[in-house]
Order: structure tokens, then sequence, then C-alpha cells
């Protein structure tokens, strides 16, 4: 944060440095440049003036046992409504510094005389998405954001309001960027273009923030549309962290800046169909959906008997739900891993364990709890997909219907409490062993509200 006028009175070269901050256990700052790093060269026909910000890693705080990180950051100033997001990764090597910024122009020079008199803040957001070991090989962390089981299209639009001054009486490489829609996409405008040869137009890209978990890369089609000025794209792309440019968007010279000055706002929207996903190790992801489909028409061009294909699909289908079963199984598991993972760290917050191991862990109690939230958020995912599966069985199976859990035969036979148990199915808890370390607290929040069902569940 600071004056205004300050800033406007800053030279070429006069740089503007924030306090220290932590984020994920590392030691993160910013640096302004409100009139460049260095001083204009009038001969770049390419050159825009504004202020220039970086975001930079304190080379002193990067873990001894870490080789690369991996994560997304945006840089903006709320009181100018500018923002610029993208996807980074530094190595233990890196000879060049850990430094990443925002485009050039996204906040000009035109709007910070605008805002003279007043305090400009400018802010950081920066999301852990990997980390990945010394050895070069072991992941030790992925940001836990997965897609719904067998989900394909993600749809989602963006609504811009005061567009004379954003759009009509602002200057090149301003940028204006949309929230980010679930941790996974969001979309960056820049008003009269990015370089100077196009500032008559209107650029507009789909940006990624983040891959699903165990994915490496996505190949994905694309449209967005300018609902008011009636203008539509389409376009192929492929999205992963080692690329440079991690957007795709509309051609140049598609919608002229000049001819929405009597609009009021803008609505853009935008359609994502994920046509192909990778694994870490670069092969393509099953999708069982698709080759059914496949395998569909393909009897149909071969003319198989109708009796025959019956056959073949029971055969399948049989198949196919010993698949689901144990893909449920394998939920329910990771599941339960995961509850016993956030009950052992939650037992560190504040614990003496945890400020001896400080040092070799490089966690917070604050990074600790992050990874507890980011955990459940998991979980709820993980419970999402297994609820797919089961809905996927055909009626009559036993997950539609079959012999109660551990749980529910312990809740009924052992504690005579079997009304309890729909609370400990909504809360995820299909593991005796683990329903078996909470405490009189946790039992509390999960909603059993009764003290004297809690002793009984305890003393059991």
């Amino acid at each position: 944060s600071s004056e205004v006028s300050t800033f406007l009175n800053a030279s070429p070269g006069t740089k503007f440095t924030s306090n220290i901050f932590q984020i994920g256990g590392l030691q993160w700052q910013l640096s302004a440049y409100p009139a460049g790093k260095y001083a204009p060269n009038k001969q770049n026909k390419h050159y825009i003036s504004g202020c220039e910000l970086f975001l930079t890693l304190l080379p002193s705080s990067w873990p001894k046992n870490v080789h690369k990180l991996v994560f997304n950051y945006r840089l903006y100033c709320k009181q100018a409504n500018s923002s610029f997001t993208n996807i980074a990764q530094f190595t233990a090597d890196q000879h060049n510094g850990y430094t990443v910024s925002w485009y050039r122009g996204t906040l000009t020079t035109s709007e910070l005389e605008a805002l003279e008199g007043q305090h400009i803040n400018l802010q950081c957001y920066v999301n852990i998405l990997t980390i990945i070991a010394i050895d070069q090989y072991s992941i030790m962390y992925q940001f836990p954001y997965r897609l719904a089981k067998h989900q394909k299209v993600v749809q989602f639009e963006w609504t811009v309001a005061n567009i004379d001054q954003l759009f009509v009486n602002t200057q090149c490489g301003k940028h204006i960027e949309s929230d980010i829609f679930d941790h996974f996409w969001c979309l960056r405008v820049a008003p009269k273009g990015w370089k100077l040869t196009e500032q008559k137009y209107v650029n507009l890209w789909l940006q990624m923030c983040c891959l699903p978990m165990n994915v490496s890369k996505m190949e994905c089609k694309y449209s967005i549309k300018c609902a008011e000025a009636n203008v539509f794209y389409e376009g192929h792309s492929s999205f992963d962290y080692n690329v440079y440019h991690k957007n795709a968007g509309w051609n140049q010279r598609r919608l002229v800046t000049a001819t929405l000055s009597k609009c009021e706002s803008l609505t853009f929207q935008c359609r994502v169909c994920i046509l192909k996903q990778y694994d870490l190790n670069g092969y393509p992801v099953h999708d069982q959906v698709g080759h059914l489909d496949e395998e569909s028409k393909m009897n149909d061009v071969l003319n198989v008997p109708k009796e025959h294909a019956e056959l073949e699909r029971k055969a399948k289908e049989v198949s196919e739900i010993a698949e689901l079963k144990n893909e449920i199984e394998s939920l329910n598991k990771k599941v339960a891993e995961m509850q016993r993972t956030i009950i052992d760290l939650q037992s560190k917050i504040g614990g003496t364990e945890q400020k001896e191991d400080m040092d070799d862990h490089w966690m917070s109690n604050a990074v600790i709890a992050q990874m507890i939230n980011e955990m459940k958020r998991e979980i709820e995912v993980l419970k999402q997909e297994r609820n797919v599966d089961e809905e996927l069985m055909v009626p009559g199976m036993e997950a539609k219907g079959g012999k109660m859990s551990e749980v529910e035969q312990w809740l009924k036979n052992v504690v005579n409490l079997h009304g309890c148990y729909p609370v400990f199915r909504e809360n995820g808890f299909d593991d005796l062993r683990i329903v078996q370390m909470l405490s009189m607290q946790q039992l509390e929040k999960m909603g059993i509200a009764k003290v004297g069902h809690r002793l009984k569940i305890m003393s059991a």
C-alpha cells in the first residue's frame, strides 16, 4: 500500500517493496516499479508505459528437500480493476532468481493519475499446485482438485460492467480478469489489446489455473461468446504446466473496442469440453464411457446379431459392476485414510511435536490447517465419485441395498444407537477404526447433540 502521488513522482528504476509475507511455508515479497524498471525505449514500437509489479520467492526460504515448485499466482490492483493470472514453476537450481510478474501495462500510467490523492493497494494470490522432491521424481504435494466423475464439460460466464471506463477510455496493455472458476479456469481480457499494433481490438484469453490431480496434460475444445456483440469463437488447445503459455484465446481483430461504447455491460460465456487427459507418465487416461460408445457404434457397422450383442452387453454389465464395486471400495479406503491423516494433523496443531518438526518439515500451524481444509475438500469430491459409482450400479445389487456396514452394525448391536448412523454416514465415517478414534468434541461437531449419546459412543 502506498500513496499514488509517491508513485507518480517516481522515476524509471525506482523500486517499492512490500513487507515479507508467508504462503505455503515460504517467504515472498512484492516489488513495484511505478515508472517501469528501465527507462523507456522510444524506438520500441511495442513499448507500453505503466507500473511493473513483481512477485519474488526469497531463496533463503527454499526447502532443502524440494526440487520443483509449481504454483498459480494472481497479481492485482483492486482500485484500478487491474489483474493478471498465470502459472509458474521454480526449481532448486534456478539461477535467474525466483521472480514472476504481470504484463507491463496491466496498470497504466493514466490509471495511476486518475487515482491521485488515494492510497493504492497492490496485492497477490498464490496457490501451490505441485511440490516435487529433491529426487526430481517423488511428488510431495498436489493441490487436491478433481473433476467430478465423467465430467467432460465446464461452463461459466463473466459479466463486466463500467464498459466506458474499462474498455473504451482505457489504454493499450490494460488487463482485467474474471474470478477464478472452481480453482480451474478464468477469463482475461485486454480491452485495447496487449501490444500497440493491436490496440483497436479486444483480446480475450481462457486461462488455466490448475490441472486435476494426477493429470499432466489436457486437450480441450473451447468456445467463447460475447453475448452483447454476438461474437463467437471456437478453438482447440492443449494445456499443461510445462508449456510457456497456459492460456488460449480468440483470434486477433475479432471484436473492435470502439463498437462497445453503447454497451452498459458485456457478458462473456465460456464452454470447455475436455477431450483427452494424460496421467503423470504421459499416458491417456482411460475413458470407460467413451470406449463403450465406440464399441456400440462398431457393432452397428459389423451387423453383429442382436442376440450375441445382448449377451455381450450383459457380460459387460457384470464386469462393469464388479469394477464399480472395487472402485467404491478403493474410494472408501482413500476417504478413511485421509480422515486418519486429518485427525493426526489436528493433534499436531499447537502441540510440542509441531515445534520439534518445524525445521525438518517447514510447516507452520497455518500450513497444516490449510492442508486439513484441502483434504476435507478432496474427501467431499471422493464421496461424490463414490455416489456416482453407486448410481451407476444396476438396481438390486449390493451397493443399492445390501448388508449393513460395520459402523452401522456396531451402532445397532453394540452401542444401541442405530438412529445415529445417518450422522456418521453423512460425515463420511465408514471405517470402525476411525470412529473409535473420535473425541467428545468431534462427535459434537458432527451433530451428535446429546451428551448421553456421546458418552455411550465413547465408552463402547
